[in-house]
């Protein structure tokens, strides 16, 4: 499906869409992918039922680190805009939008939450919490200002990303994730 992220249900797009309206970005063009029409490294990258946080450490051979853009509080659900970097270099190898359901936690994991210093998929792995990794779509995007300015490109680029679900061990909804990825090296 072809078009400007408006025509693309919010739903599927969520939570990206709260922080590109609240910024007042331009609109995204967005396509949906099927698994099959993503290319290496991204389909390796994008195509899997655990974290993000894992599978970029694993790919880029580095810790990574959180950087918090944007972030608010409504209820139990703890919304933030973030670049996930390479620990030390600096290099960024994720723009995301995350809505971190607090209420599926305990209040210790909460406030690490809230403190906003370590990638979600770390404090699951930290706390051994149990979860599933729900990838919903597949996402080709032209980017905006916004999502070249946290990925440090210098003009708009075709990138590639998921819509993700976790789930814990009753069903409960823990987070939904847009993940978009940088341009290849």
């Amino acid at each position: 499906m072809d078009g400007p992220i408006k025509d693309v249900t919010s739903e599927l797009l969520y939570p990206l869409t709260l922080f590109c309206d609240s910024v007042n970005q331009e609109a995204l063009g967005i396509q949906i992918l099927e698994e099959s029409e993503l290319e290496e490294p991204y389909r390796g990258l994008l195509a899997h039922n655990s974290d993000m946080t894992t599978q970029l450490e694993v790919f880029h051979h580095g810790s990574i680190e959180l950087l918090v853009l944007h972030c608010s509080m409504e209820g139990d659900s703890h919304r933030r805009e973030v670049v996930l970097l390479i620990k030390g270099s600096e290099k960024p190898v994720e723009y995301g939008a995350i809505d971190i359901n607090l209420a599926a936690f305990n209040e210790q994991v909460r406030e690490i939450i809230i403190q906003g210093q370590r990638p979600l998929g770390r404090i699951l792995s930290e706390f051994n919490i149990n979860y599933r990794s729900e990838p919903m779509a597949f996402i080709k995007v032209t980017s905006n200002a916004n999502i070249n300015n946290a990925l440090g490109l210098t003009q708009s680029r075709v990138l590639y990303g998921r819509r993700n679900v976790l789930k814990g061990d009753l069903g409960i909804d823990i987070a939904h994730i847009i993940e978009i990825l940088p341009p290849s090296q």
